[in-house]
């Protein structure tokens, strides 16, 4: 009769002790990955905005009247308006009614479409969302009287994670965390 062979103790600790190393050198890879993933999404969907305000602007001459100029327009507080601005409808999916159309969007044009993941329904109020969450998406449009876009209304962005032009621009659009310690912002900004 044989003997059944298995492995020894020592074998299995050495194995596990192989895979707990292995796994401890390629989890932060994967984790830093999706990071990058996260905020490559984000900086898309911000530049889409972005597109979008630029758009509106080409068409009516000016952008949504909810952003006011010379200042930080937080998106907790303009979110709705902003909606119906750049999709031509309401945020639950109605039409505009004739008196919104003119406050809005005069022509219903949809300028973009928002997605469910950028919507957050609290109650009667919706909020946009950048895809980490984030509900603080930052607006910042250059009053038309000023040729640059002061520096002082951007305080939560390095002036070294921006091009040297960009205070030039006409709008800027940021938001502050990707739901990771130390995230850079994502920025988009327009014309």
């Amino acid at each position: 009769m044989k003997a059944k062979r298995g492995f020894s103790l020592m074998e299995v600790i050495v194995v596990i002790a192989i895979m707990g190393v292995l796994s401890a050198i390629l989890i932060p890879g994967v984790s830093s990955v999706q990071g990058y993933l996260m905020r490559s999404k984000n900086k898309i969907f911000l530049s889409e905005l972005v597109m979008a305000l630029e758009s509106y602007k080409a068409t009516y001459g000016f952008y949504p009247r909810c952003l006011k100029e010379n200042c930080v327009n937080d998106s907790r507080d303009v979110a709705e308006p902003l909606f119906m601005s750049l999709s031509g409808r309401m945020p639950n999916g109605a039409e505009l009614s004739p008196s919104e159309r003119e406050k809005f969007n005069k022509k219903a044009v949809c300028f973009y479409e928002f997605h469910q993941e950028n919507l957050k329904e609290e109650g009667p109020r919706h909020f946009l969302m950048d895809y980490s969450g984030n509900e603080h998406i930052f607006f910042v449009v250059k009053a038309k009287s000023e040729s640059i876009i002061p520096e002082s209304l951007i305080p939560h962005l390095s002036r070294s994670l921006l091009p040297q032009n960009v205070f030039r621009k006409n709008i800027i659009c940021y938001t502050l965390s990707c739901n990771e310690k130390n995230a850079e912002p994502v920025v988009c900004w327009g014309h």
